[in-house]
């Protein structure tokens, strides 16, 4: 019998409204089903497999153009799960499909508007051990699939002061940004395949909801040990009020929460 990654339930997402200061920029969450996996991944050929992806929908529902951080980081449309600090490591050996240890957890992903250059502050999963177990999926791909990845060079955790400026902010630094006219909207997509195989009942939620307005910058000598406030560590640089005709978003987003449940991979029997 064909082992088979099952995703069998998914929650309507809960909307949640924060308290809202400005009811301007929103953040929806929302889970993507896929028939296939948009890279070829062997070692779970023996797997019936339907992806899944969060979408990250920033709306803008005001009347002027705005512009904001955002809230969750990737690369090739794979989350960058790390824990605060601590550089990704390189994992080229044997992939070992767990055990059904996490199948039965309810655990949250949270996301802040994210102040560092490499994402410190999204993905933050609430259980230490589960952020483990899913950051190892996501290295293993990483290491095999993506090489050119490095993550064995130093991490650039703070911004360069200046790509953060009216001029320079829209052609050095877009990919952390996003600029919406009114009315308009933009979807980042993440493939969530290393959380379908750890399993367990998911809410991907922001955990701040607070639009920061500035950047950090002149981080020196990191060691996440030290101080239980992260955004202690990097000098601030507060970010342009406008860049061109986009204003900068300094509210609290709408915003929803999302739950999925992921049995989690099952080995054949």
């Amino acid at each position: 019998m064909k082992a088979k990654i099952l995703s069998c339930l998914i929650f309507f997402p809960i909307l949640y409204l924060t308290k809202i200061t400005a009811q301007d920029m929103a953040i929806e969450f929302s889970i993507e089903w896929k028939e296939k996996l948009d890279f070829q991944f062997k070692e779970i050929e023996a797997y019936d497999i339907r992806p899944a992806s969060l979408c990250i929908t920033y709306r803008n529902i005001s009347e002027k153009p705005l512009y904001c951080l955002k809230v969750a980081e990737g690369v090739f449309d794979l989350p960058v799960i790390m824990v605060p600090f601590k550089m990704p490591l390189s994992n080229k050996g044997k992939l070992h499909i767990r055990s059904q240890k996490f199948f039965t957890f309810d655990y949250t992903v949270g996301f802040e508007s994210d102040p560092f250059y490499y994402g410190t502050l999204s993905w933050i999963i609430n259980d230490f051990n589960i952020h483990l177990a899913v950051e190892d999926y996501y290295n293993y791909i990483y290491s095999f699939y993506y090489p050119s990845i490095e993550w064995e060079n130093k991490v650039q955790f703070e911004h360069n002061p200046m790509n953060i400026t009216q001029d320079t902010i829209k052609n050095e630094s877009l990919n952390k940004f996003v600029f919406l006219k009114s009315g308009e909207k933009h979807v980042d997509k993440y493939n969530l395949i290393g959380f379908q195989m750890v399993g367990g009942t998911i809410t991907f939620q922001l955990d701040n909801a607070k639009s920061r307005d500035f950047v950090k910058i002149d981080c020196e000598n990191i060691n996440s040990e030290e101080t239980d406030d992260v955004l202690d560590f990097c000098k601030n640089k507060k970010l342009p009020l406008k860049v061109g005709e986009y204003e900068l978003f300094k509210g609290d987003f709408l915003s929803n929460q999302v739950r999925v449940y992921f049995p989690g991979i099952k080995q054949k029997e």
